[in-house]
């Protein structure tokens, strides 16, 4: 595994976003929730991310062939792309 500098950025959250959300948005797989849940660990699985948090993310762990999809997203912004999932 390559060492170096990383690419950390950060995101505040808007109302109604989750961490499937996130991943998706800012690293263009909802897999990814995993890596935010670690780089963050103020946030869970289980609870709701208010809206205004701080989350950090590493674009270096952007797949590259889902730059696309990342670069689609943020020029959505400040709108975000809400997943909504379960009952309710």
């Amino acid at each position: 595994m390559a060492t170096g500098t990383t690419a950390t950025k950060t995101y505040t959250t808007y109302e109604g976003q989750n961490i499937v959300d996130l991943a998706l948005q800012l690293y263009g797989d909802p897999l990814m929730f995993f890596t935010l849940l670690d780089d963050n660990p103020h946030l869970s699985l289980e609870e709701s991310i208010p809206a205004g948090t701080e989350i950090t993310y590493d674009e270096s762990k952007i797949d590259i062939k889902k730059r696309a999809l990342v670069e689609y997203f943020r020029n959505k912004l400040p709108n975000p792309i809400i997943i909504k999932s379960g009952s309710g």
